[in-house]
């Protein structure tokens, strides 16, 4: 299931290069790399097919200047991901202006998230506003938890690893990539223990009914998941059929 999706996801993303449909590409291809755990070699087609089209974008066009990134970030959807892969890469606190008058925009999540997550790797230490979900959220990039300190993805790890790790250790790392992707994607929220490990549960139940394991899935159910949460367990997974 989840290695028909990146092949999918790749031949998209060749097929739109090869009618010269740059932008929609990459903006492909940024969703995917803002990703953190990804497949090794997807990642390095990825990248290949990113390098491919930055130098063919280069022979028609300069960097991003700033008035191109303003125009991409706020009037471009197609070009968001491209002005935030951009703006993410150079010096951000020259740009804290633009950063936050980007996020409290309506602009894309997952653009979003990856411009967090560029802020949290520099460290930036003023208070800002992010515009995510419907929701207004305050943080400080500085003292947002970073992935691998998320005690949601620590503990939901550690419940995936004693599920999965020894019996099927494919299936063990395809739900790591998804729980890994849940904290990110939550990015500037974090998620407790609590939550780590009914995402993990979660994830278990979406892996073996895609995988066809309806006789694992059914001994998870009566062994691993108590009555009260059945309902929550429908709704996490209605939202990663969706997504």
């Amino acid at each position: 299931m989840e290695e028909n999706y990146y092949v999918k996801t790749l031949n998209e993303a060749k097929d739109l290069v090869k009618k010269e449909e740059y932008f929609k590409a990459m903006r492909i291809i940024e969703d995917e790399l803002s990703m953190p755990y990804l497949p090794e070699d997807f990642e390095k087609e990825l990248l290949s097919l990113k390098k491919a089209i930055d130098r063919s974008l280069k022979k028609d066009r300069p960097d991003l200047s700033d008035e191109m990134l303003k125009e991409y970030l706020f009037n471009d959807p197609v070009k968001e991901l491209i002005a935030v892969n951009a703006l993410s890469k150079k010096n951000l606190r020259d740009y804290l202006k633009l950063v936050q008058e980007y996020l409290l925009s309506k602009g894309d999540d997952k653009a979003k998230t990856l411009l967090i997550a560029a802020l949290v790797d520099q460290e930036i230490k003023e208070e800002l506003k992010v515009l995510k979900n419907g929701m207004e959220i305050s943080f400080i990039p500085k003292y947002v938890e970073g992935i691998e300190y998320s005690d949601g993805y620590i503990k939901g790890r550690e419940y995936l690893r004693k599920e999965l790790e020894n019996d099927d250790p494919i299936m063990y790392k395809m739900a790591l990539e998804l729980l890994g992707n849940k904290v990110f994607s939550s990015l500037p929220l974090s998620i407790d223990e609590d939550e780590g490990v009914l995402y993990a549960k979660a994830l278990i139940l979406y892996l073996d009914e895609a995988l066809f394991k309806d006789e694992e899935k059914e001994a998870f159910l009566k062994n691993e998941v108590s009555q009260k949460e059945v309902e929550v367990l429908k709704t996490i997974i209605e939202d990663l059929k969706s997504a």
